[in-house]
């Protein structure tokens, strides 16, 4: 049998790990918090909201719940969430919403409903959100919509994929903690923009206070697509920051507005 010392240093190193991720972790949910003191609902559920009654939505789905907000406060008839842990009381909500208390992919591979729009706000991490939105294309309806969340950190620091990495380095930088986390989600845009610009239509809201993608299938064009082509994730697992973003709107998110984009689908 081996036994395992622990030396006093190990321990204050572990403790002061914990410390350090639930102090991050605590500002990052600071501002859901706040949201929840003043009104119902957030940015997001807003801008859905009026794309929604604008597309005449009637089915939602939601991956990532955490506070609730969003979900709580969407305007749409029949309403599924996912999530492995929410952190709401589920009682809040009419009893036509249903709530999974699982990962995506669990969910994704028992799921037969199709929804007419779908938010994307699970984990940070490009391959489980891109695993997320060719599932999400699977389910979607003819003329549905899949709103990503995410897409444009707010500093390289905030672009980390690992989010206890991505607090650490930006202490160290000496920067104020503020709890900004995106991970590098932004890079499934670039595999928008390399494969699929004849399938698909995608517009960035840089408007909001944090970004996000709406993606819709373009007139006459299939879904099928997207789980057909051989995509290098090596190619785009490397990419940084600095090299998409060093102009402020990159071209390739297709920089828009919520009011203009109303304006411009069916």
């Amino acid at each position: 049998m081996h036994l395992v010392c622990t030396s006093l240093r190990d321990i204050k190193a572990i403790c002061g790990r914990s410390i350090f991720y639930v102090r991050n972790l605590v500002l990052r949910n600071r501002r859901f918090l706040k949201d929840l003191e003043k009104a119902p609902g957030n940015e997001t559920s807003s801008a859905i909201n009026v794309l929604a009654e604008k597309c005449n939505s009637q089915s939602y789905l939601e991956i990532g719940l955490h506070h609730g907000l969003t979900f709580e406060a969407v305007n749409i008839s029949s309403k599924v969430g996912v999530d492995p842990k929410p952190l709401f009381c589920r009682l809040r909500l009419p009893n036509e919403c249903r709530i999974f208390k699982a990962t995506s992919d669990v969910f994704f591979s028992k799921n037969v409903e199709k929804f007419d729009f779908i938010f994307l706000d699970g984990l940070h991490e490009f391959g489980q959100t891109w695993r997320d939105f060719v599932n999400a294309a699977s389910c979607l309806t003819e003329r549905g919509f899949i709103l990503i969340d995410d897409t444009v950190p707010c500093d390289r620091y905030s672009a980390i994929p690992n989010q206890f990495i991505s607090y650490q380095e930006r202490e160290l930088s000496g920067l104020p903690q503020n709890g900004s986390w995106h991970g590098d989600v932004f890079k499934i845009i670039c595999i928008l923009s390399d494969y699929f610009e004849n399938e698909l239509a995608w517009f960035t809201f840089f408007d909001l206070s944090n970004p996000k993608t709406l993606v819709f299938k373009k007139v006459n064009q299939s879904f099928e697509s997207i789980i057909q082509k051989d995509i290098d994730f090596k190619k785009y697992s490397s990419i940084t920051y600095d090299e998409i973003f060093s102009h402020e709107r990159p071209s390739i998110f297709h920089p828009s507005s919520l009011d203009d984009i109303i304006k411009i689908i069916r």
